[in-house]
C-alpha cells in the first residue's frame, strides 16, 4: 500500500478532494431520497463549499504530494514504527478493558465525582498513548531526514532513541498536553452523561459545542507542537511558542498540505476497510457456519462489518504513523 501511495501521490491527493466532494453529494442526495430534507441541503452545500476548496487550492496539490512521496519513504524505510503502534494499539485495547470492569464495579457506589475521574482516566490514557507514538514518529523521521544513515532500517537506532526520548526524556511534556485534551473530553463526557435532564437540552448541546471548538484548537496545536518535542527535546510551552511562529511564517500552506493529505488518508483507509470487508463478505458467503452459534440473522452482513472495522481500524493505525511522518517533513521544511 505504501509503495502504491508512493508512485501515485499526486494523484491521490486529487482523487481525496472528489472522494471528499462525491461523499458530501452522495449523503445530499440519500437525504432527500428519504425525505431528511435539511440533511440533504447541508450535504449539497458542503458539496459546493468543496467544489471551491479544491479550486483554491488546486496549485498547492504537487507541494502537499510532495511531502506525502518523501514521508512514506521515511516510513518505509522505518517500517519498525508501525510494529511499535501496534504494540500501542494492544496496550490500548488492555487498558480500555481493565477500566471498562474497574468503572462498571465502581461508578454505580461513587458520585459524580468520581465518574469525572473515571472518565479523565481514561481518556489521558489514550492521549497519552497516542502522543508518545506521535512524539516516537517525529523522531525517527527527524533523524531520518537530517541523516539517514541513521535511520534506515526497521528497527533502527534511531526508532530505539526516538522510543526512549517519548517515554523518559520528553514523557512529562507528552502527559502534560494530553492533560489538557483529556481534562476537555471529560467536561465533554460528563456533559453527554447530562442529556438524561431533558430539561437542559439546549444548554447541554451549546456546552459540548463549545468544549468541542477547545478540544479541536488543544489537538490541533498538539499536533504540531508534539512534532517539535520528537524533533529538538523542547518542553511543551517551547514546543507550543515554535508552533506559533510556525504558523506566522508558514500559516496557511502548513494548514492546508496538512489538510490535503488528511483527505488522502482518511480515503486509504475506508478503500481498504471495505476491501477486508468484501473477503469478510465473501467468506460468509462460501462458509455459511462461519458464525454458526451467534445467532445473526444476516451471517453476510456481519461477516462485512467486521472485516470493515478490522481493516479500517488497522489502516488508520498505519495511516496515523504516515500522518506523523508528513507533519514531521512539513515542519523540517519549514525549518531548513
Amino acid at each position: 500500500t505504501l509503495g502504491w501511495m508512493m508512485q501515485f501521490a499526486e494523484h491521490m491527493v486529487k482523487m481525496a478532494l472528489f472522494f471528499s466532494i462525491g461523499t458530501s453529494l452522495a449523503l445530499g442526495i440519500l437525504g432527500f431520497m428519504y425525505g431528511q430534507m435539511l440533511i440533504g441541503l447541508i450535504s449539497f452545500a458542503s458539496a459546493a463549499c468543496g467544489c471551491c476548496y479544491a479550486k483554491l487550492v488546486w496549485n498547492r496539490i504537487p507541494f502537499a504530494a510532495a511531502n506525502l512521496n518523501t514521508a512514506l519513504t521515511g516510513v518505509r524505510q522505518n517500517l519498525g514504527l508501525a510494529v511499535v503502534a501496534y504494540i500501542f494499539l494492544a496496550i490500548a485495547f488492555v487498558w480500555s478493558i481493565w477500566w471498562s470492569v474497574a468503572a462498571t464495579g465502581t461508578m454505580s457506589v461513587l458520585g459524580e465525582g468520581a465518574l469525572f475521574l473515571f472518565f479523565l482516566s481514561f481518556y489521558w490514557t489514550h492521549q497519552v498513548i497516542q502522543n508518545t507514538m506521535h512524539v516516537t514518529s517525529a523522531g525517527v523521521i527527524g533523524t531520518w531526514w537530517f541523516d539517514p544513515s541513521e535511520a534506515s532500517s526497521c528497527w533502527s537506532s534511531a526508532l530505539t532513541d526516538s522510543f526512549r526520548r517519548a517515554t523518559t526524556y520528553s514523557f512529562g511534556s507528552i502527559c502534560f498536553g494530553s492533560l489538557l485534551v483529556a481534562v476537555v473530553q471529560a467536561l465533554r463526557a460528563m456533559n453527554e452523561h447530562a442529556r438524561s435532564q431533558e430539561e437542559f437540552q439546549m444548554l447541554v448541546c451549546l456546552i459540548d459545542c463549545l468544549l468541542g471548538c477547545i478540544q479541536g484548537f488543544i489537538e490541533y496545536l498538539n499536533k504540531w507542537a508534539y512534532i517539535y518535542v520528537g524533533l529538538y527535546g523542547y518542553g511543551y510551552v517551547d514546543a507550543g511558542r515554535n508552533v506559533w511562529t510556525l504558523f506566522q511564517t508558514k500559516g496557511w500552506t502548513t494548514i492546508i498540505t496538512d489538510n490535503l493529505i488528511e483527505n488522502v488518508l482518511f480515503m486509504i483507509s475506508v478503500v481498504i476497510g471495505l476491501a477486508t470487508g468484501i473477503v469478510g463478505l465473501v467468506m460468509t458467503m462460501f462458509n455459511d457456519d462461519i458464525f454458526y452459534g451467534v445467532g445473526v440473522e444476516d451471517p453476510s452482513m456481519l461477516g462485512f462489518m467486521l472485516g470493515f472495522f478490522t481493516g479500517l481500524i488497522m489502516s488508520n493505525i498505519l495511516m496515523s504513523v504516515v500522518g506523523s511522518a508528513v507533519n514531521t517533513v512539513i515542519v523540517c521544511f519549514a525549518e531548513s
